[in-house]
């Protein structure tokens, strides 16, 4: 009750109609879908085909697709740093035939355009971009095998140079292949920069090596065929050094050159971009993450040799291996590590045990030892395995981060060319009017320009993100959808699916759940956006975002929960007390038609009323023609036996005349019956009987008395107000005025004015009547401003209203439901979570 008219209610009401509604929809869709595998839903009034006859919106037929070669001097190849063709340009008409391009001709421009690797086919671009990455490899292992073989195996011999003049001429062709292919730009600021940069510095000091190699060779040569003397022996070295001034100069000439030649195998390091040298690549990043522990666990390692150096140097100093501090912390560390040996090469342990004393010495190097060894080395070691993994993790997830542009444009790529290549296929087994050759002819030509319309290759995460949206909004307007079985055939048989998936990071270790992952909204079906939304938050391991964001979702699903079981509480109260209500509706129906009822015919309430107020007051014959004029009929027997119950007891001279009772006259009075809307009616000695109303029982809401006062009950009471011909009486203290009493009943257009108002809304209301189960309140209508009675139940009546109420009590209530069918309105005095969930 307390949340029917509520925005949560409201908002609950409407998705509950929407869930019913795509329900349905869903029903009729699957209808339609059959055995189909994919659909795609047409636009509304139009028949829904089983499959799709284009790709995209039609094009001209001279439109280029990117990747293929142009046909008139304004087409240039674009290059990798133009902004990306949108879908629109990328699109051509799949209708059109095609005349299938060698890959002799696809890799480079007929009218001195510069050629570029992505204007090839699929199969080449793949193949000539392996053999660009594998061929440099295997060079570099043939040329660090060669330093290593050359370093044991005749170093002076010109082979080696040659074979070095030669890895040199090469990285430098592989440098300006690779310029002309990717564009300076791409090679040089691209997504693998810092590579490009690598490989130009260890061509840089190739470069240098070999310079300096040749040119201290030409001054050797040069020198040793004009300054030996022709007496000298070939053999004499010291001769030849003389005669050529060779001296420290030379020697660091030839550091320098040895160093040279080291560097160049830091080109080794290259290997790491391929994915078989995985692991060893997390391994050397992992000891470059640890690099800062490792420091500081240096640090707290030479501070712990520093004080056993000192502590050593001062007791054992007679002894050569702690003679200095520097030389008992290296002894100390050598006990600790590699051997505590003398200088001698005996036990250094043992001979101190023996000369310095057995217990103490004894005791304290093996808490030494244990405190050196299993308590700082191992610590050691614990917190740069935690860095290296925790910076591990970290940088997986934010290598994710990074790839995700990438990851969500290589997902709907794949998966778009799936769905396409399916609806083709379909396409082409509608065509029965032709043969079947021309049906796998039409279908190739589609596939290779399908193949064709991938030819462009992003280079920027904008460029990514550009396509990717591209991709879904042309999947998007398709409408297409794909089914569990479709889903799961993909992954057992496509492999470039499944490849790409991994590359992601997904995990597929149970394919056939995967599908059920990422149908959230448990439809059966994956939409395209839906489908790579789900893919794109498989990748990697679980995070603590993921974490969280379930457990705020589980916490809003609670809430929800426990908002919905307070909504079907309350609408159990309310249930309640309406069926409550019907009930003492019914009994007081019953009570009334058994006094009121002559044969058959019964009395309204308001009928009731005014029969019960003439009856008493012994207008009996006002009372017959009343009921007579309201078209019912009613024995004059009940008229006069109710004329005479009402009537006070005693003789006409006994009687006190109703003129002699002033206002404020204290009486004595006698129960002689109940009404129960009303009051009592009472003798006060008079020739009518008195009438005391509930409101007038006491101070405050009439609780006393409600259920002692019977018929025979005697009480005292004052005038209250006497106008000739009826007295009404009164046992509450202050001023003596009976305020005018206000019975309007309701309209069903004055109920249906509240519907709009919230039940958070305070509503004004003026006190107009009480009874035993409540109060009568009078309600303004907001629109057309007009009054009416409601009920005001006493089970919402607050605690100061209990104490303070009286007739024309100005009060605020809160309309909680609107009931048009019974003309009623549920009010409340209290706070929304002070309300009874009991009726």
């Amino acid at each position: 009750m307390a949340f029917s008219g509520s925005p949560f209610h409201h908002h609950l009401k409407g998705l509950t109609t929407e869930y019913e509604r795509l329900v349905a929809e869903n029903a009729e869709l699957r209808k339609e879908l059959h055995k189909d595998p994919l659909r795609a839903l047409a636009k509304d009034g139009e028949t829904v085909k089983p499959v799709l006859a284009v790709v995209a919106p039609l094009k001209p037929a001279c439109l280029e697709l990117p990747g293929s070669v142009p046909t008139d001097t304004d087409s240039a190849p674009q290059g990798p740093g133009d902004p990306p063709p949108s879908l629109d340009e990328r699109r051509k008409s799949l209708t059109t035939p095609i005349t299938p391009r060698s890959s002799k001709s696809s890799l480079h421009t007929p009218r001195g355009g510069k050629a570029r690797v992505h204007d090839a086919s699929p199969e080449d671009n793949s193949t000539f971009l392996l053999l660009l990455d594998i061929v440099p490899a295997g060079v570099i292992l043939v040329n660090a095998a060669v330093a290593g073989i050359s370093a044991d195996m005749d170093p002076d011999n010109p082979m080696w140079q040659v074979l070095e003049i030669c890895f040199t001429i090469f990285f430098i062709a592989e440098i300006i292949v690779k310029l002309k292919i990717f564009s300076p730009r791409e090679y040089l600021f691209g997504p693998d920069w810092y590579w490009s940069w690598f490989d130009i510095l260890c061509v840089v000091l190739a470069l240098v090596d070999l310079t300096l190699t040749i040119s201290a060779e030409t001054d050797v040569q040069f020198t040793t065929t004009t300054a030996v003397p022709s007496n000298a022996t070939p053999c004499a070295p010291d001769a030849v050094a003389t005669a050529t001034g060779e001296g420290s100069g030379d020697a660091s000439v030839a550091s320098s050159l040895k160093m040279l030649k080291l560097a160049r195998l830091g080109r080794i390091i290259r290997l790491l971009k391929f994915k078989i040298f995985t692991e060893l690549k997390l391994m050397i990043q992992g000891v470059f993450t640890g690099l800062r522990v490792l420091f500081w666990a240096v640090v707290l390692l030479l501070l712990c040799m520093y004080l056993l150096g000192v502590v050593t140097k001062t007791l054992f100093s007679k002894y050569e291996e702690f003679e200095y501090v520097p030389d008992a912390m290296f002894t100390n560390f050598r006990c600790f590590t590699d051997g505590c040996a003398a200088l001698d090469g005996t036990p250094l342990q043992e001979r101190l045990r023996r000369e310095e004393g057995y217990g103490i010495f004894m005791f304290a190097y093996i808490l030494l030892y244990l405190f050196v060894t299993i308590g700082i080395f191992n610590l050691i070691m614990a917190v740069f395995i935690d860095n290296v993994a925790d910076g591990s993790t970290k940088k997986r997830q934010r290598e994710l981060g990074e790839n995700a542009p990438r990851t969500e444009w290589v997902l709907a790529t794949s998966l778009r060319q799936l769905i396409l290549t399916k609806l083709f296929h379909e396409e082409t087994k509608d065509m029965s009017h032709i043969s079947e050759e021309e049906r796998k002819r039409i279908l190739n030509e589609k596939l290779e320009k399908l193949r064709q319309m991938y030819g462009y290759m992003p280079h920027s995460a904008q460029e990514y993100e550009a396509l990717a949206d591209d991709i879904r909004t042309d999947m998007t307007n398709r409408k297409v959808v794909v089914t569990q079985d479709q889903f799961n055939r993909w992954l057992c048989t496509e492999k470039d699916l499944i490849s790409k998936l991994e590359d992601a990071e997904i995990d597929l270790s149970c394919k056939s759940d995967l599908f059920e992952v990422l149908d959230a909204d448990l439809s059966g079906e994956l939409e395209f956006d839906e489908m790579i939304d789900g893919l794109l938050k498989c990748r990697g391991p679980v995070s603590k975002t993921d974490i969280i964001s379930i457990r705020l979702k589980t916490a809003l699903l609670v809430k929800m929960m426990q908002d919905q079981v307070m909504l079907e509480q309350s609408r159990l109260a309310l249930r309640r007390l309406q069926a409550r209500n019907a009930e003492l509706e019914q009994e007081v129906d019953m009570e009334n038609r058994a006094f009121f009822t002559a044969g058959e015919v019964a009395l309204s309430f308001r009928e009731q009323t005014e029969v019960c107020t003439m009856a008493h007051a012994g207008h009996a014959v006002a009372a017959w023609k009343r009921i007579r004029t309201g078209g019912k009929a009613l024995a004059v027997a009940w008229v006069l036996s109710a004329a005479v119950n009402f009537a006070a007891p005693g003789s006409a001279d006994d009687r006190i005349p109703l003129e002699s009772l002033k206002v404020g006259t204290e009486v004595d009075a006698q129960i002689l019956a109940k009404h129960r809307f009303s009051g009592w009616f009472v003798n006060i000695g008079t020739e009518r009987s008195a009438f005391l109303e509930f409101e007038e029982a006491c101070d405050g809401f009439p609780t006393e008395g409600m259920n002692t006062w019977l018929r025979g009950s005697t009480l005292t009471a004052r005038v209250l107000e006497n106008d000739g011909k009826k007295i009404w009486l009164t046992t509450r203290s202050g001023s003596l005025e009976r305020p005018k009493r206000f019975r309007t009943p309701p309209e069903e257009s004055q109920i249906a004015e509240f519907s709009g108002i919230s039940s958070e809304e305070w509503v004004d209301a003026e006190v107009c009547g009480m009874f035993p189960k409540g109060a009568w309140v009078r309600m303004t209508t907001p629109s057309t401003r007009t009054d009416f009675r409601c009920l005001l139940r006493k089970e919402h009546f607050t605690e100061s209203f209990v104490e303070q109420s009286h007739i024309g009590m100005k009060i605020q209530v809160r309309v909680l439901e609107v009931n048009l069918a019974q003309k009623q309105l549920y009010l409340s005095m209290l706070e929304p979570q002070d309300v009874p969930t009991e009726p």
